[in-house]
């Protein structure tokens, strides 16, 4: 949204002046922060713990990875498996203060306490200027499936998220796995009709809104 000054569109104009039947805000350099995590205390027993991922925890959550998400090997999101990816691209717990702005994807990882290693993942995906974050993908260890594991892990996560800038949140839910759309649901998530579109556009005078989209759904003859 932001003009710069390779961008000469002074002799353009939208489509329609918006701003009739939607709220503008001022354009400018959005920005979404990665949160500060919160001590989660509803996960089972007090034994897991949620944090960030930390630089000396690279080589476990490439092996955590292929545990939890095999199928991602070949995909668009094979980089999970290269350890030499996370350095650049991923938000560390020690420098959360510099990475918070800066970095485009975080990692929240769940711990088991007791056997202190990692048994849960979570990738997010920021896009600043759009004001949303988007989960990725994840999921919890073999060894801690069908253990009431998951709901507390990702609805902390989506509590936390609440709290930040973004105005979206988006999740690609599996069609298989109920628990996900029924816990996405229960928060509030839209799963049809209208809803915020997912692009800040410009609407004259240095003004923008958020689109609204209508998901086009073809039917069954």
């Amino acid at each position: 949204m932001i003009e710069k000054t390779t961008i000469n569109i002074s002799e353009f104009q939208p489509y329609k002046k918006m701003g009739q039947s939607c709220q503008l805000k001022g354009i400018t350099e959005f920005q979404v922060n990665w949160p500060k995590l919160s001590i989660a205390k509803n996960l089972r027993n007090n034994d897991l713990s949620m944090r960030y991922m930390r630089s000396n925890d690279i080589h476990e959550v490439v092996e955590l990875w292929k545990d939890v998400y095999p199928e991602a090997y070949g995909s668009t999101h094979q980089f999970v498996f290269d350890s030499q990816w996370y350095g650049g691209h991923v938000l560390l717990d020690e420098n959360w203060m510099a990475d918070k702005k800066i970095k485009e994807y975080a990692i929240i990882l769940l711990e088991d306490l007791k056997k202190k290693n990692l048994v849960g993942i979570l990738l997010m995906t920021k896009v600043d200027q759009n004001l949303q974050v988007e989960l990725t993908m994840g999921g919890l260890h073999s060894t801690f499936r069908e253990k009431q594991v998951f709901y507390p892990f990702f609805k902390n996560i989506l509590d936390t998220l609440s709290t930040t800038e973004a105005e979206l949140i988006t999740v690609f839910a599996e069609t298989w796995h109920s628990k996900t759309q029924e816990l996405m649901d229960a928060h509030g998530f839209k799963v049809w009709g209208l809803f915020p579109g997912n692009m800040i556009r410009w609407s004259h005078d240095q003004k923008c809104y958020r689109a609204c989209n209508h998901p086009n759904v073809e039917k069954n003859q």
